[in-house]
């Protein structure tokens, strides 16, 4: 979970709902009326099916969501960032900085074409991403080992 998410999950059962509603609603509906809107408008580009469904307002809609999810995404990190600095290193490092400075570096990589090697990340990601989940849920679930410090 994100930092910013991971307060609201107080029990295992508040993850499970939170993971259902948002893969029922976040993928599947919103993924239907998507696929159903390209069928309707004959097209597979985003822009014209906003723009042929709901007009220059729609499209208005769709690039300030993007901004507002690409702001998100950079957020949460910067506060993973910072909370590694707290935790590891006892050091306090300004939330404002460290997230100019992924923002600036983020921009660059793109500018370099970073985009061109994200298949093999993602890749990378599907095969050393699992185990750690796997890992974490028996932790969390079966062994609890971490209560004992409590």
């Amino acid at each position: 979970m994100t930092p910013d998410l991971s307060r609201y999950n107080k029990s295992a059962a508040d993850v499970v709902k939170q993971s259902i509603v948002g893969i029922a609603l976040g993928e599947y509906l919103i993924g239907l009326i998507g696929v159903l809107l390209a069928h309707a408008a004959q097209s597979s580009d985003v822009i014209t099916i906003v723009m042929g469904t709901s007009g220059i307002l729609g499209t208005i809609v769709l690039i300030t969501a993007t901004i507002k999810i690409n702001d998100f995404n950079l957020y949460a990190p910067s506060l993973a960032i910072v909370n590694i600095f707290d935790s590891l290193f006892g050091k306090q490092v300004n939330r404002t900085v460290v997230t100019i400075v992924i923002g600036i570096v983020g921009t660059l990589l793109s500018i370099m074409g970073i985009l061109g090697q994200f298949q093999g990340f993602l890749s990378l990601l599907g095969i050393a991403l699992p185990p750690v989940g796997g890992i974490l849920v028996a932790e969390y679930f079966l062994v609890k080992r971490y209560k004992k410090g409590f």
